[in-house]
């Protein structure tokens, strides 16, 4: 199945939903993952995470950390902006 025949599935199942709080949360996930950007912080392809996974490794032998409470605060962060 090609891009083409899926959207226009998608749009078959879209115009058969009638519950509106569906449609608003349908909504809200196709307009946060069109908003996804390459600066996004939390937003990386798999080759990306690898090298910071990495990059974050050697981070911590050489002793440069980042305090628990800034850790935490991005997560929440992350949280809150994928939860609809």
């Amino acid at each position: 199945m090609n891009s083409e025949s899926i959207k226009r599935n998608i749009h078959q199942l879209i115009d058969g939903i009638e519950d509106e709080e569906l449609l608003t949360n349908y909504l809200k996930l196709l307009k946060k993952d069109a908003s996804r950007t390459q600066s996004n912080f939390f937003w990386h392809d798999e080759d990306e995470m690898i090298t910071r996974a990495k990059t974050s490794l050697q981070s911590v032998k050489a002793g440069r950390t980042r305090y628990i409470k800034d850790f935490k605060a991005d997560f929440e962060k992350w949280r809150l902006e994928r939860t609809l």
